[in-house]
């Protein structure tokens, strides 16, 4: 009857304490994606942050002129557009 006992309480043993190594096995997974999906909450706050910036910057006309301006050959009517290349050093000019 002991034995019996005895046996009972080792299968139980080993079964509770498989049962805590695949829970530890599970925390340590999940706690792997928490810190990586922590960091990409980050980057994305950040992202959110700047395009929040910008929303705000171009909200005003002026700017976003100045913007257009700057980045193609936009140009207002009536405007003239002057565009400035630097002069190439002799040694990197280009020679037919």
């Amino acid at each position: 009857m002991k034995f019996l006992l005895y046996g009972l309480l080792v299968i139980t043993l080993l079964t509770i304490g498989y049962q805590v190594y695949t829970l530890h096995a599970q925390r340590s997974m999940l706690k792997a994606q928490l810190l990586e999906t922590d960091t990409r909450l980050q980057s994305l706050e950040t992202d959110q942050e700047k395009l929040s910036a910008d929303l705000k910057y171009f909200a005003d006309p002026k700017n976003l002129i100045k913007k257009l301006k700057e980045d193609s050959d936009y140009k207002l009517p009536g405007e003239k557009l002057l565009k400035i290349v630097p002069k190439q050093p002799a040694a990197q000019a280009v020679k037919p």
